[in-house]
């Protein structure tokens, strides 16, 4: 059985939890009737593993292992999540070529967007953003990942875009650095790729199309990072170090250092961390950075959860993040992290 089949089978077990969490009942139909697809399936899971966490709280939240996720998962785990993300026809030929590809999230489906449109995004959409580059004198191709979601997308839409990132990065053999951005936040490296000419307009995909909108004019008064930058801006800002773990049984967040600069020491390769630069709630920027031995299961979790993990922490949801990888962490979380 292949990682989606599993997939499926783990998304109709939490239809079945939540009464038809994504739409859908247990049976495998909608409420109002008709087949319920497989995204919606999905939407399913990953609105059961919002409600709960949400729903039992910091002290009793069950480690990740024991919500339906956890279920997810062999020792192929990564070939058949890549190889789900290759039978996404939208993914074809994605990251070949250096420049933008955009796609919205449209009835629990990536699909990608004419070059035309890039810069206008609507408030009740989500959407998934690959910038491929080349770096002056290399010939391999980096790539930045983000996955916006809009202040009127629905829950479905935002857990798919995050899903949707994932599985992209795995087609991408895991070489991209992963961003999150909400509407009103937007990092000013996200908005550098648009030159000027983002805006966000009204309705959705869902919502049939309306005009207006503000494009994006002004100056950003915040630096952001590239893979590539070598900014130091935020050197001298405080910054936490949090580890979240499972071990005791429960899942935990825990400052493990803190300072303008934190120990690399402090890390190991089976947990995710956060780096919060900035005093919480108004957090300059997040980092959410995943070890060699974290499971698929936890990388897809985290970058779903993320909202959680932000509340818990006591930061603005809306701050920028950035999802980093051992190994491939980029100039500025090496200057933070030493």
């Amino acid at each position: 059985m292949g990682f989606f089949d599993k997939l499926k089978d783990v998304a109709k077990e939490a239809l079945k939890e939540s009464g038809g969490g994504g739409g859908g009942a247990s049976t495998g139909t909608r409420a109002g009737g008709g087949k319920t697809s497989d995204m919606e399936m999905l939407a399913g899971l990953v609105g059961n593993i919002m409600k709960t966490w949400g729903s039992t709280g910091p002290a009793d939240t069950p480690k990740w292992q024991n919500t339906n996720i956890g279920q997810v998962g062999s020792d192929r785990d990564k070939e058949l999540r890549k190889a789900a993300a290759e039978s996404e026809a939208e993914f074809t030929g994605a990251g070949e070529e250096p420049g933008l590809e955009i796609w919205r999230v449209e009835k629990f489906k990536p699909v990608r967007q004419p070059k035309n449109t890039y810069g206008k995004f609507f408030t009740g959409d989500s959407y998934v953003v690959l910038h491929t580059y080349v770096n002056p004198g290399e010939a391999k191709h980096r790539y930045d990942l983000f996955y916006w979601q809009g202040a009127e997308s629905t829950q479905d839409e935002k857990g798919s875009s995050a899903y949707f990132t994932v599985n992209l990065d795995d087609l991408l053999n895991c070489e991209a650095v992963q961003y999150r951005e909400v509407e009103g936040s937007e990092s000013d490296n996200f908005l550098a790729l648009f030159n000027g000419n983002f805006a966000v307009q009204s309705g959705g995909v869902g919502a049939g199309w309306q005009e207006g909108g503000v494009p994006f004019t002004g100056t950003p008064d915040k630096t952001t990072y590239s893979g590539d930058s070598n900014d130091m801006i935020g050197a001298r800002i405080p910054k936490q170090l949090v580890c979240v773990s499972d071990e005791s049984g429960e899942l935990q967040l825990s400052v493990v250092d803190e300072g303008t600069t934190v120990s690399k020491s402090k890390l190991h390769d089976s947990d995710p961390f956060v780096l919060i630069v900035g005093t919480p709630p108004k957090a300059e920027a997040v980092y959410v950075w995943m070890g060699a031995r974290v499971s698929p299961q936890e990388r897809l979790f985290c970058t779903d959860a993320i909202d959680c993990f932000l509340e818990q922490l006591g930061v603005d949801k809306h701050c920028s993040v950035t999802f980093v990888k051992e190994g491939k962490e980029p100039p500025q979380w090496k200057a933070y992290v030493v």
